[in-house]
């Protein structure tokens, strides 16, 4: 945790920020104070400016061809911009970029494929640990024998063609299809087999986290 990224937003006396251009689309759907989000703003540029720096200089150095770099976030710009329903995409996305050398190159994954963090480690595994056998909830995002899903804990589940959230508070559901002229937005839709079964895999996965980690606890306790 850093003060660049998290309050006060404050930037290192050594960096010259780039000049700040936001368009009036963006600074129309600012909320709250819009001097506190272009701080933000500020330090979301410093962040991508000082990682660029990094990966340029591993990939120019003698272990650019053996070394894998991963880079996600945990969540998007909360308390700037208010989100739709048919934004969830946007709510709930974040990026997650990966460089691999050349060498190391597989294909399949691309821009369709929809994933979470728990798909993170094992696509690592599989570029990098040769084989090796390992235990995990997620997919391999190169796997493409496999359905991809991304979710969350706010129940909010998606694919690459429909979505839905479930919330395991009260058990409401909201169904989804994506908006074919945006893909990055939603429709709402009428309930289909591919919606129940992914309320189905949501339930699964979060029992058998939730009985591997009480089961890993109490062998700790014990």
């Amino acid at each position: 945790m850093t003060t660049s990224n998290h309050p006060p937003y404050s930037l290192p006396s050594t960096y010259s920020p780039l000049t700040l251009q936001v368009s009036p689309e963006v600074a129309s759907r600012i909320t709250g104070d819009k001097g506190l989000a272009c701080k933000r703003f500020l330090t979301y540029q410093y962040a991508n400016t000082r990682l660029g720096e990094f990966i340029s200089k591993v990939k120019a150095s003698p272990f650019g061809k053996n070394t894998i770099i991963a880079v996600t976030g945990d969540h998007n710009f909360w308390g700037v911009f208010d989100y739709t329903t048919e934004e969830y995409p946007g709510l709930y996305g974040v990026p997650f970029y990966l460089y691999v050398p050349r060498e190391l190159r597989r294909p399949g994954a691309g821009a369709d494929v929809s994933a979470s963090h728990i798909d993170i480690m094992p696509t690592l595994y599989n570029l990098a640990l040769s084989e090796q056998k390992y235990v995990s909830l997620g997919n391999d995002v190169f796997d493409r024998s496999v359905q991809h899903r991304g979710y969350n804990a706010d129940g909010f589940i998606l694919t690459a063609t429909v979505s839905a959230r479930y919330s395991m508070d009260n058990g409401s559901l909201q169904y989804f299809e994506r908006d074919k002229a945006s893909p990055a937005r939603l429709c709402v839709a009428a309930e289909n087999d591919g919606h129940l079964a992914l309320i189905r895999y949501y339930k699964a996965a979060i029992a058998v986290t939730d009985h591997l980690l009480q089961n890993k606890y109490l062998e700790k306790k014990q």
